[in-house]
């Protein structure tokens, strides 16, 4: 699966969970990044936490990650 595909799906799964729950997601990018890391590992995304919050707390949307995996190690980057 693409990383644009799976990262739009753990931020929907994390941001239903924290507000389901009434968490504050906090505009301060140390305090936000500590309550999301949170909710992704509740939401059984460990593995994928630090790539997700580096991707959705990028400020210049310049990180790149995987859009398509034509398979055979064949990768198409996108930011």
């Amino acid at each position: 699966m693409a990383q644009s595909v799976e990262f739009m799906g753990i931020w929907s799964t994390v941001m239903t969970y924290c507000y389901k729950r009434g968490i504050e997601v906090l505009e301060k990018p140390d305090e936000r990044e500590e309550v999301l890391r949170e909710a992704c590992c509740a939401c059984g995304y460990e593995e994928q936490a630090d790539d997700f919050l580096k991707w959705y707390l990028d400020e210049n949307n310049d990180t790149l990650f995987i859009i398509k995996d034509y398979g055979n190690g064949d990768l198409e980057f996108g930011g």
